[in-house]
């Protein structure tokens, strides 16, 4: 039964009692999301720093642009402008404290935590998905494709994708294409995808393509056109802004340059051994790829939509994950995007249960004494009318009795299990409650400010926090190292290595290894005032010594 389609069928007068009925989940979303993200994010107020790379990156671009600087003119990173510009307004709200991105993390999860619902309601009852909320936000925001501590862009992409399959999910069960407002959105949404990370829009481009050649099939050029009107008009509305600001600041050839041409060849510089590696990183998150199978399961198999619906939406989860899982480096945050399909993937689970259930129901109404032989030895007698068939009947009696709820419930503790573990062994819960002085960012940010002050240089190592902790937003254009390697984007190096050449920096931060490989040459003209180590913790079972050495200009 479609569920969520007999909760929108409401009377005349009927908004004001839907958005009662979406009061109660909404609310419970927004709950959920306060209490996982605040547990699991390195940017909630339980943990003193936020030290991964990628969200230390995004800040300094954001920070950067509050001081009135253009991404990709004026800061070297690949990412799209609009996940630059969600750090700009977090860092508005809290500074480089990180609030902010605690306060967005918490708005994008109840976002993708309510879609999720409504996902679910194509499938369940009311209060199945309400019970499913709590151990949805658990395997997301548990699971070890959020291990690093939060901030990736495919924690921002979740809700843009949730309503894409949403969409779809509704259209394959009434057997119709998008309706207008639905296009528009899906123009709009696409476009926040491309600003955001551009190899995830695989997605919705499988949903676009598929709908525009449905309704080629159904002999409707006319809806086709305004299908394709109405997408490009929601994707030009999101996009002109930023193309906008760009132009204005005379950085269209930048952003042409670096998030087009760089950032291809950024993705596309994968590992050699991607099968061993993709199945690692599928078992490192097990919950988020079994329920992704399962969706996928469900997808194939589900005799309520029209064969057509069930190869769109496999070919798009398909090419998402291809994008994400196997193209590319493979970090395990891309996995991050199968928290998409965990309602579908629980109605799958629960579709081969109740198919098991059945199967072994039919198994035991009715077999043959041959059967009864088989299975219980001591059932052999039966052949030849012994008593033993009173054990045989008795055994088949009480399994015409189990109940499909029954394995509802084991289902339902399961899942609830599956969380619980995710939300134990998949992040950083070990450093909640750490004092700022474990972290040397915070040591380097007190020398610096004893000696004066001055500019900083992260040097051929990532942005581990270092401007934040410090509270500047960078100097340099190539303010810290990328993950290209030098034979590739050989620029990137060069201008790390004139800065310092040149002495252009007060501070230089880098590893010890590079300290020690290039203090009598490259870096002859600084000297160490400070040596620091500590434990990088990636998630709780995952964590790499790493030593720093700050130098200053002599």
């Amino acid at each position: 039964m479609d569920h969520e389609k007999a909760e929108r069928a409401v009377p005349s007068g009927g908004a004001k009692l839907w958005l009662r009925r979406a009061a109660l989940p909404a609310a419970l979303c927004l709950a959920a999301a306060f209490v996982v993200i605040t547990l699991v994010s390195k940017s909630s107020f339980l943990y003193p720093f936020n030290d991964w790379v990628d969200a230390q990156w995004y800040m300094s671009m954001g920070h950067g642009i509050v001081d009135g600087k253009v991404p990709y003119r004026d800061l070297f990173e690949q990412k799209g402008v609009l996940i630059y510009m969600l750090f700009a307004f977090a860092y508005l709200i809290g500074g480089t404290s990180f609030i902010g991105v605690w306060l967005l993390e918490i708005v994008f999860a109840a976002a993708f935590l309510f879609l999720s619902y409504r996902i679910g309601r194509l499938y369940f009852t009311r209060k199945v998905c309400l019970l499913l909320i709590v151990p949805e936000s658990l395997l997301t925001y548990g699971a070890a494709a959020f291990a690093l501590g939060g901030g990736a862009v495919e924690e921002y992409c979740l809700p843009l994708l949730s309503y894409g399959l949403l969409a779809f999910l509704r259209c394959a069960r009434e057997a119709r294409g998008p309706r207008r407002t639905e296009t528009v959105l899906l123009g709009v949404f696409a476009a926040c995808i491309f600003w955001i990370k551009y190899t995830i829009l695989a997605f919705y481009a499988v949903l676009v393509v598929f709908f525009f050649v449905d309704r080629l099939m159904r002999k409707d050029g006319k809806g086709a056109a305004v299908l394709v009107c109405l997408f490009l008009a929601g994707l030009a509305a999101a996009s002109l802004p930023w193309l906008v600001y760009f132009a204005v600041n005379g950085a269209l050839d930048d952003l042409w340059q670096v998030y087009i041409l760089d950032n291809f060849l950024y993705a596309s510089a994968g590992g050699v051994n991607v099968l061993p590696r993709m199945l690692e990183r599928m078992l490192e998150n097990f919950f988020l790829s079994v329920l992704f199978l399962a969706a996928l399961a469900a997808f194939m198999f589900c005799s309520e939509v029209a064969p057509r619906y069930r190869v769109g939406i496999l070919l798009a989860a398909v090419l998402l994950f291809v994008a994400q899982g196997v193209i590319g480096k493979q970090y395990v945050y891309y996995y991050l995007v199968l928290a998409v399909f965990i309602p579908v993937g629980i109605y799958g689970l629960y579709r081969m249960a109740r198919y098991c259930l059945h199967a072994l129901r039919r198994a035991w109404a009715a077999p043959s004494a041959r059967q009864k032989a088989r299975i219980f030895p001591s059932a052999r007698g039966a052949m030849y009318g012994d008593a033993d068939e009173d054990l045989f009947s008795d055994t088949s009696a009480r399994l015409q009795r189990v109940r499909l709820s029954r394995a509802v419930c084991i289902g339902a503790l399961a899942l609830a299990l599956a969380a619980g573990g995710s939300l134990l062994f998949g992040n950083c819960t070990s450093e909640l409650f750490l004092p700022p002085q474990t972290y040397p960012q915070t040591a380097v940010a007190e020398r610096i400010e004893q000696e004066g002050g001055g500019v900083l240089l992260s040097y051929k190592m990532y942005d581990y926090g270092f401007y934040s902790a410090c509270d500047q937003s960078p100097g340099f254009y190539y303010f810290a190292q990328n993950n290209f390697n030098r034979k590739d984007f050989p620029q990137l190096f060069e201008g790390q290595e004139s800065y310092v050449t040149e002495a252009r920096p007060d501070f230089v931060v880098t590893e010890r290894s590079v300290y020690e490989e290039e203090k009598d040459t490259l870096l002859s003209r600084y000297e160490a005032i400070g040596e620091y180590s500590y434990r990088h913790v990636e998630n709780n079972y995952d964590i790499r010594d790493l030593q720093f050495v700050l130098l200053a200009r002599r």
